[in-house]
């Protein structure tokens, strides 16, 4: 975990960002969830 250490946090929240809304195309995965969450499923 060395790498990730010596990565800037800037980096690492712009990687989190896009995996959270990784499949742009269709419904991104942080709007499918947070939908699901609002909707009681």
């Amino acid at each position: 975990m060395q790498f990730i250490d010596n990565m800037p946090i800037s980096i690492l929240l712009i990687l989190c960002v896009l995996l959270g809304f990784s499949p742009f195309v269709s419904e991104p995965h942080i709007m499918e969830k947070l939908k699901m969450l609002f909707q009681g499923n």
